[in-house]
């Protein structure tokens, strides 16, 4: 939970303020520093103090000779009834109304389904309607298609636009699709129908289409608090896109917790090629290769991936994508005095450090995401495309970008993926390692105090008359009035072989010298 400024304990502001003293004192007030300190007070990046110190415009008060903080006020013994809060749900997105872009969350994106062309293509056509009738009605559960409006979305010609229509509200209402989601004792499987009714209204050209509360919130809450991510794309992208490029593109879009891994048998699945294409030849060459050409052609998005075999078999593929409207590295800027065509200024920018303070903290507070990750993001050319709309809406206007060799040195997201890894596998092989030589040391160490027990039981008389002290009754007692001072030290072993343990016997250290 953020904090303001005004919002701390007179101690927090006073050590604060400290803070940034100790940073201008120092010439240490690097931007990444800034936000440590925002993030060790948790405060609010918004906040007008701390937006002035991340501007660097924030002087702090003088010190004062003497401060406490005020008493804690204590709950009264009887507890009075209060107004019961109400949280309504959040949508993050200022722009979640475009009716031009399809915005989905990611469990629906992911859930296995076996939508036809047109079943897929109505869910699609009803995400902007929904997401425009719910901001008005919250409460709305029935929405109207016209064939028209569908046929013209979908560039759909001739009569049988009609009857296509009319099978589609037919076959879709026997169709559902399966999702995860995680409860208490872990995670759980939950079947859902995509519509609870589904009418073809002849007379009117329109389909009449009821929805269950879960697709409803699938195609409207986009939250990240909640664990309700999305993906948005343009709807014009999938004008012409077959079933598999649909399926293609919505996978790559939303792969990012995936990062793009998949087995070929959750492909299967997700194609809806369980039983066809046998062959993973042929797999591949009608269903992934085929829908990548089709994404290819019709929409900015390039797509790559590799193959994972397990001796001859492939078992499964990682995927990885480039939107080409934000332009890659290899159409950087040659120089640092050319500039990205006018029409794209947001390929490549580069921002100030009080830029970068000052928009990726309000980003960051919108989003609900690490400031520090957010800047890290912006700061990086295969990262940054994801917040233009952001800055888009905060009249942000590039004036400078990064040079060709300055783009170079940006880690992609498989280098990055890549070194953490790397940095994983390191450090497991680092506690492994140390743990060996830890077992190995105790080892050692109990051989050694082994040996040293043999050598105390060779010098057992001497050793247990300068311990008699520690002789009670029983049987330690039968073997040193026998003489057995043999059995003694071994009635004492277990405490000899402490290391810890044994240094409160007598004679140990002179004995063990010898």
């Amino acid at each position: 939970m953020y904090r303001k400024f005004s919002e701390l304990t007179p101690s927090e502001q006073l050590h604060f303020n400290d803070l940034v003293r100790f940073m201008k004192e120092t010439w240490n007030e690097d931007i990444k520093n800034k936000l440590k300190v925002v993030q060790k007070f948790r405060l609010d990046p918004n906040d007008p103090v701390v937006f002035d110190f991340l501007t660097d415009v924030y002087v702090p008060e003088p010190r004062p000779d003497f401060l406490y903080d005020e008493p804690v006020p204590t709950l009264p013994v009887v507890p009075t009834a209060s107004q019961p809060t109400v949280k309504t749900k959040k949508r993050e997105m200022t722009y979640a109304n475009s009716e031009d872009l399809i915005i989905i969350q990611n469990r629906l994106l992911h859930a296995i389904s076996n939508l036809t062309l047109n079943e897929r293509r109505l869910i699609l056509f009803l995400s902007p309607i929904v997401r425009k009738q719910i901001e008005k009605d919250p409460n709305n559960r029935m929405f109207y298609v016209f064939a028209n409006e569908f046929a013209n979305e979908y560039q759909l010609k001739g009569k049988s636009v009609y009857s296509e229509l009319e099978k589609t509200a037919d076959s879709i209402v026997e169709k559902a699709f399966f999702f995860w989601y995680k409860t208490q004792n872990g995670k759980s499987k939950k079947g859902v129908s995509w519509v609870s009714e589904c009418d073809y209204i002849e007379n009117e050209a329109k389909i009449k289409v009821k929805l269950d509360d879960t697709v409803i919130e699938m195609l409207t809450v986009f939250d990240k608090t909640t664990g309700n991510f999305w993906t948005q794309y343009q709807r014009d992208w999938i004008i012409n896109l077959g079933a598999y490029g649909i399926i293609m593109l919505e996978m790559i879009l939303s792969s990012k917790e995936s990062n793009g891994h998949y087995t070929i048998e959750h492909l299967r699945e997700k194609f809806d090629c369980v039983d066809t294409y046998k062959k993973f030849s042929d797999f591949k060459l009608y269903v992934i290769d085929k829908s990548i050409k089709e994404v290819h052609k019709h929409t900015p998005i390039r797509i790559e991936y590799q193959q994972h075999k397990v001796g001859r078999v492939v078992t499964s593929l990682t995927f990885s994508y480039i939107d080409t409207s934000i332009k890659s590295v290899k159409d950087k800027t040659k120089n640092s005095d050319d500039k990205p065509k006018e029409n794209n200024p947001f390929v490549n920018f580069k921002m100030t450090p009080k830029q970068l303070a000052v928009f990726g903290a309000k980003i960051a507070k919108k989003i609900d995401k690490d400031i520090e990750i957010v800047i890290d993001e912006i700061s990086n050319v295969h990262f940054q495309g994801q917040y233009v709309e952001y800055l888009k809406l905060l009249d942000f206007v590039p004036s400078d970008w990064y040079t060709q060799e300055e783009a170079k040195s940006h880690p992609t997201a498989q280098q990055i993926a890549k070194e953490k890894a790397e940095a994983e596998a390191r450090a497991k092989a680092e506690k492994e390692k140390a743990e060996a030589e830890a077992r190995e040391v105790k080892r050692m160490q109990q051989e050694q105090l082994k040996k040293d027990l043999e050598k105390l039981t060779e010098h057992a008389q001497e050793f247990v008359e300068a311990n008699q002290k520690r002789i009670g009754g029983g049987i330690e007692r039968t073997y040193f009035n026998q003489g057995d001072y043999a059995g003694v030290v071994r009635m004492w072993e277990r405490y000899l072989l402490d290391k810890e343990a044994r240094k409160h016997f007598a004679m140990i250290d002179e004995i063990l010298a010898r």
